[in-house]
């Protein structure tokens, strides 16, 4: 199916136009090919992690939500999350049994607070998200403490913002829709306006307006048409009835 998506090569050549360079990305140079392509990665970092436009509240693109699993063993307490996690939305779901509380977030110092005060297992109520220890030498990653520690085996379900894919000449294809195409390819020129000059200019101007566009129809074509059904079973926990 014919699409209206523009891929890194697309950009690449479009960036590559607005230096100087042409359009045939197959003649740049080792420097052409270098100046446009790091152009290219500024304008889709500033597309993917945008700063806030005009006080509109944007939540984070839709197509950077995943959902993830955490599968517990009996006596563990810390779980690797996804490698490409970002951030945490909400909190982890059990994916089997109803009525099970969902997992709460909390700060890792409240954590570490509980697990002085009792150091022992069951089912957990808590979670923590923290990083893990890096050298530098592979991208950060994170994972969850819970509390109490697992004394069974099932699997937490997590929704989280994942990291943004890096496009080059193998994955060709921004993240997103064909619709936010013409908002990509502004951020890679503003890009290219500002590491060449230093200065922003008109298309960091009209980046920001598409982008306030992107935004909006991202979330409208991705709003849920309800909130959902009440499925809060806590009640039964504390031994009232649901009315």
């Amino acid at each position: 199916m014919a699409s209206l998506i523009l891929t890194f090569t697309n950009l690449l050549s479009e960036t590559g136009y607005y230096l100087g360079f042409g359009r045939d990305t197959a003649v740049y140079d080792s420097e052409q090919t270098a100046r446009a392509t790091a152009a290219v990665e500024a304008g889709l970092r500033s597309f993917y992690y945008p700063e806030q436009v005009n006080q509109f509240q944007f939540t984070g693109w839709s197509f950077l939500s995943k959902l993830g699993t955490i599968t517990t063993v009996a006596s563990d307490y810390d779980y690797d999350l996804a490698s490409d996690f970002e951030a945490i939305n909400g909190p982890l779901n059990w994916a089997a049994t109803k009525g099970r509380v969902p997992v709460e977030i909390i700060s890792e110092g409240d954590i570490l607070s509980l697990q002085q005060q009792s150091s022992g297992t069951g089912i957990p109520l808590f979670a923590a998200i923290r990083s893990k220890s890096s050298t530098g030498t592979a991208v950060q990653t994170w994972e969850a403490l819970l509390w109490p520690t697992p004394s069974i085996a099932e699997s937490l379900y997590y929704q989280y913002d994942a990291q943004a894919l890096k496009a080059d000449g193998t994955a060709l294809y921004p993240l997103g829709q064909p619709s936010h195409s013409e908002t990509i390819k502004e951020a890679c020129l503003a890009a290219a306006e500002l590491l060449e000059n230093d200065v922003e200019g008109p298309h960091a101007s009209r980046f920001k307006r598409l982008l306030k566009a992107s935004m909006d129809r991202d979330q409208r074509a991705n709003a849920p048409e309800t909130l959902g059904r009440n499925t809060d079973d806590s009640w039964a926990l504390l031994g009232y009835g649901r009315d």
